[in-house]
């Protein structure tokens, strides 16, 4: 998020607090009416996908009253096609090899896409391999709803266009019109229509490259095209009775394609997914219509891979489990275009842009299995537009000083709390705790460095951690180190041809990460009062200013192509370390080459911890004027429960005891090879299945693994964490800003010094 942004939120919350009562006011109770009606309510019949289903590559598509979904398994040194069915009902599934078929005839072809028509037929294209040459003969079939061969055509070459014959990569997209009976291919950005008897009829030529087509039930085409990695699409749509493309096409006014997936089928000309609703729209119509809510349907519509519209009231839907990673197929059918619902509502408060989509999924799986409470989230990102990206944020600036008060907040951490918080915005979470939620559930490095005055505003839901590693004996096997053992240790490294930090360091981000450690030096909160016009800040400066500005490109390439070389060496003596899982220590293990490293911090006083800075990955707060105090509590529990914490999709450091426990005995099955050419890439290979480990005594890997030992250590040093990157954002933004003309050698050390301390000095003495 952009520094004027964060400084925005923490006036507007700020002013809000001004308009709050204290923190520890009593909670009014909810309404005994506590029915609610919600709307687009589609009922899920539940199918499992098979381990081996690509949820995002897999062809899909409905025939003979049918689901159809083609993937691939390994078999041997090649892989076999496989074709996973269910009827619409969710019922006679069957999974077998497209061999039973008659669709693959030896294993030289592999099929590569498989669709369907109304009519049954089956379509397919294979491929051949020649090993002679290494050429590929792209071959397309249709068969009948009973497997009996219709025709086979070579489409190797089937494009006018250069550029798609001479692709090297295959066909990637196939759809099948119903009105017609033509078959389109599309490869680059040429499309080629075949007949129901597999003579080609057209070709057409997209802007540029095709993302995805789609057959209309009107029989015209629709054509996705854009650029993937910024999802700047258009889409245009063929006419066969015109055989040309039209380009161009434009969804209503204020919506673009990003961020949506496009689809065809009964009931409107379009369909386009968002992570909350699919909406409908018709091209003579001036906006979208909400069809399904997939939370009021009991859906995670966060990685929903493919939608097949089987008609205006019924779909099915292919998605990832973004908590479990459990791949699923979804019979949608509408029951009612409204249901009453009898739960608490707590309403959520989040920006997309900003938010992991792993936290907003919990609220499905939440809802699902509460029977008193809802979770209604509303993502304020929808409100942002092309010209302006912080209008979600204005309106949830506003929002929060009405009565349309969200109960929850699902921060970015970016946001601070400092500020605010002891002034009433948000209430204390320990006051949600209970005999069956406890400070036990929560580790050390959760709590402690985002207390105030006793107090927890914001609970981390995950972390990571910013520390430092080194040799043991580097320090005498001391467990932090000081700013004097910095400069010291500077000094002598120096003198022998060494260097203390690694070249990405700059003295901005130096000069920051040490204010942060040391800011008890410099400020006394007690007593309102601070000292950045002493000796020791001038100190400070003076060695930051010793750093590059910015990285050194060369020095940084000599650094990059052997990194464990120079540390084990002692060219390079700390390794900046973040933290985001147990593997990031296994990396530092593997720099030194050895298990004798020790996590050191950065150089801070005693009393602000070890020197990690404990940095709230994803964070909840409470608004003060909830009145859902049960329901809160209920969801807080929910979200570090071991499902939630221990989740393989959790990618960074758990917050609770359970979590932690079930994170690092999952690094504890495994040993971990490192390439030792410098990268620092891990191979994991299971304890228990050693006999198929190619790395193994091979010299160019280095052998690591997590040891009960190390479990020991990291707990021991998490838990010991004072610091966090929220706690002091303000100070550090002030001093920050007001540095930078000292490093330009604008102003002097005493200059800067003196209007960090004045600036500072009236905000402390303000917020103490």
């Amino acid at each position: 998020m952009k520094k004027t942004t964060t400084i925005r939120l923490l006036a507007f919350l700020i002013l809000i607090s001004l308009n709050l009562t204290g923190c520890n006011k009593e909670q009014a109770e909810p309404s005994d009416d506590i029915s609610v009606n919600v709307t687009n309510v589609f009922s899920p019949v539940f199918v499992s996908l098979p381990d081996d289903v690509d949820t995002y590559n897999s062809d899909m598509f409905s025939a003979d009253d049918r689901i159809y979904i083609k993937y691939v398994i390994p078999a041997g040194n090649q892989v076999e096609s496989m074709l996973f069915s269910v009827d619409l009902n969710g019922e006679n599934i069957q999974n077998i090899p497209f061999s039973a078929i008659g669709a693959e005839r030896d294993k030289s072809t592999i099929t590569q896409l498989f669709t369907g028509g109304r009519d049954g037929n089956k379509i397919y294209i294979e491929s051949e391999h020649t090993v002679a040459d290494g050429t590929v003969i792209y071959t397309l079939l249709k068969t009948s709803a009973d497997g009996q061969l219709i025709f086979e055509t070579d489409i190797t070459n089937i494009f006018d266009d250069d550029t798609a014959n001479n692709s090297t990569g295959s066909f990637y997209l196939m759809t099948a019109d119903g009105v017609s009976g033509n078959i389109y291919l599309a490869r680059e950005n040429a499309i080629a229509a075949i007949s129901p008897s597999g003579e080609k009829v057209f070709e057409v030529i997209s802007p540029e490259k095709i993302n995805r087509i789609s057959a209309m039930p009107d029989g015209r085409i629709l054509v996705l095209y854009g650029d993937k990695n910024t999802r700047n699409f258009s889409y245009g749509i063929i006419d066969p009775s015109e055989e040309i493309l039209e380009t161009d096409l434009k969804i209503p006014p204020g919506y673009s394609l990003h961020g949506y997936d496009i689809y065809t089928g009964d009931g409107y000309d379009l369909y386009l997914k968002t992570r909350e609703t699919l909406y409908g729209y018709n091209f003579s119509d001036n906006g979208l219509t909400e069809v399904c809510n997939w939370i009021n349907s009991g859906i995670d519509g966060t990685v929903i891979n493919n939608i097949i519209i089987l008609s205006a009231d019924k779909f099915a839907v292919v998605y990832t489990d973004n908590i479990t990673l459990q791949k699923q197929l979804a019979l949608l059918t509408q029951t009612s275009d409204n249901r009453t619902i009898n739960k608490t509502i707590i309403k959520m408060a989040y920006i997309s842009l900003y938010t992991d989509p792993f936290w907003t999924s919990t609220v499905a799986a939440f809802n699902a299995q509460s029977d008193n409470y809802r979770i209604e989230p509303e993502d304020y990102d929808k409100y942002n537009t092309v010209a302006n990206d912080t209008t979600g944020l204005n309106t949830l600036q506003k929002d929060f000083l009405t009565d349309k008060a969200p109960d929850i907040l699902l921060l970015d951490p970016n946001i601070s709390t400092e500020d605010f918080a002891d002034k009433g915005a948000f209430t204390d979470i320990y006051g949600f705790m209970g005999d069956d939620f406890t400070r036990d559930n929560l580790l050390g490095y959760a709590t402690a460095p985002f207390e105030i005055d006793g107090k927890l505003f914001s609970l981390p839901l995950c972390v990571s951690v910013w520390t430092r590693a080194a040799d043991k004996s580097l320090l005498n096997d001391k467990n932090g180190w000081t700013l004097e053992d910095m400069y010291a240790l500077t000094q002598t490294a120096e003198a022998d041809g060494n260097k203390l930090f690694p070249p990405h360091i700059t003295k901005l981000n130096l000069f920051s990460e040490l204010v942060n450690t040391n800011i008890t030096t410099f400020v006394d909160k007690e007593n309102k009062t601070c000292s950045f016009d002493g000796e020791t800040f001038a100190n400070l400066l003076e060695y930051c200013n010793t750093y590059p500005d910015s990285v050194p490109p060369q020095e940084m390439m000599e650094f990059q192509k052997n990194q464990s070389g120079m540390y084990r060496s002692g060219k390079i003596k700390i390794y900046f370390l973040t933290m985001n899982s147990v593997s990031s220590y296994l990396s530092a293990k593997y720099i030194f080459g050895t298990d004798d490293i020790a996590l050191i911090g950065s150089p801070a006083t005693p009393d602000s911890g070890n020197g990690a800075v404990v940095f709230p990955v994803a964070r909840i707060s409470v608004s003060a004027k909830s009145t859902a105090t049960d329901g809160i509590r209920e969801y807080i529990k929910y979200l570090l429960s071991d499902k939630i914490q221990a989740s393989p999709q959790m990618k960074n450091l758990p917050v609770t005891t359970g979590g932690l426990k079930a994170h690092t005995d999952y690094y504890r099955s495994k040993y971990y090879y490192f390439e030792e050419n410098g990268a620092v890439i891990p191979f994991a290979i299971d304890k228990d299945d050693t006999d198929n480990n190619p790395y193994e005594g091979n010299k160019a890997y280095y052998k690591t693994e997590l040891t009960e030992a190390d479990v020991d250590y990291l707990i021991g040093y998490l838990n010991g964490i004072k610091t966090s990157y929220d706690s002091n954002r303000s100070i550090i933004d002030i001093a920050t800003e007001e540095v930078q003309p000292y490093f330009a050698g604008d102003k002097s050390i005493a200059e800067a010094a003196e209007i960090i301390q004045s600036r500072a000095g009236v905000y402390v003495a303000e917020t103490g």
